[in-house]
C-alpha cells in the first residue's frame, strides 16, 4: 500500500511540475498580450488527457503490484491475497512478541495503546485476507472473463460472493 501511495504522490508531483514546462517555448515569439492565450477547448482537451493518463498509470500500477492479467484466475488472486495476509500475520506476531519483551516495560505506558491498535488492525487484515482466500479457493474462472454481446454472463456462486464481501469488509 505504501508503494501505491508513493507512486500516486510522484504522479501528482510530476503532473504539477509539467503543467508549465512547455509554456516558455510556445510563447517565445509572442508579445506580452498574446502569451498564454489558448482556446477553452484546447485547455479542456489537455486536462482530459492528463487525467486519463493519471488513471491509466494508476491502473497499471495496481496491475503490476498484484501481477493481474486477463488470464489470471480468481483462485490465483485469492492465493496472492493469502500470501499478503501471511506477511501481515508475521508483522502482527512480531508486535505481539514485542509486547512480551522485558524492554517493552520501559515504554509500556506510552506505546501500549498504539501497539494494541496496530495489532487489532493487522488481525482484521489477516482475517479478511484469509476469508477472501477461502472464498476464492474453488474458483477456477479468469478474473477478466469475457462475455460476448449475445451471451449471458455466468452466474456467480452465492457463497463465494458472500465470502468475498465479508473478507473485504473485515479489511
Amino acid at each position: 500500500m505504501k508503494r501505491i501511495t508513493f507512486c500516486a504522490l510522484l504522479m501528482t508531483l510530476f503532473l504539477l511540475l509539467s503543467c508549465g514546462s512547455g509554456q516558455q517555448a510556445a510563447d517565445a515569439g509572442k508579445t506580452g498580450s498574446e502569451k498564454g492565450t489558448g482556446s477553452l477547448s484546447e485547455v479542456i482537451a489537455s486536462s482530459r488527457q492528463l487525467f486519463l493518463d493519471a488513471f491509466v498509470s494508476f491502473g497499471n500500477l495496481l496491475k503490476e503490484a498484484f501481477g493481474l492479467t486477463a488470464d489470471t484466475t480468481k483462485k490465483a488472486v485469492g492465493e496472492r491475497l493469502g500470501k499478503v495476509g501471511e506477511a501481515v500475520k508475521i508483522a502482527k506476531d512480531k508486535l505481539e512478541e514485542l509486547k512480551g519483551n522485558e524492554q517493552f516495560n520501559l515504554i509500556k505506558d506510552k506505546a501500549e495503546s498504539t501497539i494494541n491498535k496496530a495489532i487489532d488492525t493487522l488481525r482484521k487484515i489477516v482475517e479478511g485476507a484469509s476469508k477472501i482466500k477461502d472464498a476464492t479457493g474453488s474458483a477456477n474462472g479468469k478474473v477478466g472473463g469475457n462475455v460476448g454481446d449475445t451471451e449471458d454472463a455466468e452466474k456467480a456462486d452465492a457463497a463465494s460472493v458472500k465470502g468475498l464481501v465479508e473478507g473485504i469488509s473485515m479489511i
